[in-house]
């Protein structure tokens, strides 16, 4: 069957409009599984704040996790200063807890890190569902609650 100039182009024309739908389709599926695998590395919430003269016993707002991902709870003090402001090795000791109402609140143990330039308490992936909140439970190796710790603003950053 001979084709004339016309019916080349349009079978050409056919050709290539198939071509683009199945290209438009695999980019469009590819992009989806980029996106669903860059959210699920990602965690599933995060909050910032600040600290200004927190003593021990002092609790951060609440958060609530659905884990609904696989991310650590990481919490992070950045340019923390204690009080005493005499060395420059200010430091955290934090513990997480989880909320139970009506008992006393799980607790997921207690973190010491360093934070006059940065630093973090991981407790690595909670499965639990729920409310949390960290408590400081020293500063600077300090369990009295006559010391203080300032963080600025933004520089308490949450994770989870």
């Amino acid at each position: 069957m001979l084709r004339t100039k016309q019916g080349v182009t349009e079978a050409l024309l056919e050709l290539s409009g198939i071509r683009v739908r199945r290209a438009g389709l695999i980019f469009g599926l590819a992009l989806a599984l980029v996106l669903f695998m860059v959210g699920s590395a990602m965690a599933e919430g995060s909050w910032t704040s600040y600290l200004t003269g927190a003593r021990v016993g002092f609790s951060s707002r609440s958060w609530y996790d659905h884990h609904n991902d696989s991310a650590s709870t990481i919490t992070t003090f950045k340019n923390c200063r204690d009080e005493i402001r005499t060395y420059n090795n200010d430091s955290a000791t934090l513990h997480l807890y989880r909320e139970i109402s009506h008992w006393p609140d799980h607790d997921y143990g207690g973190k010491t890190f360093a934070c006059y330039t940065q630093g973090s308490a991981n407790w690595g992936e909670i499965k639990d569902v729920g409310s949390f909140h960290w408590t400081i439970t020293a500063i600077t190796k300090i369990t009295d609650n006559w010391n203080s710790l300032t963080v600025p603003n933004p520089d308490v950053i949450q994770k989870y």
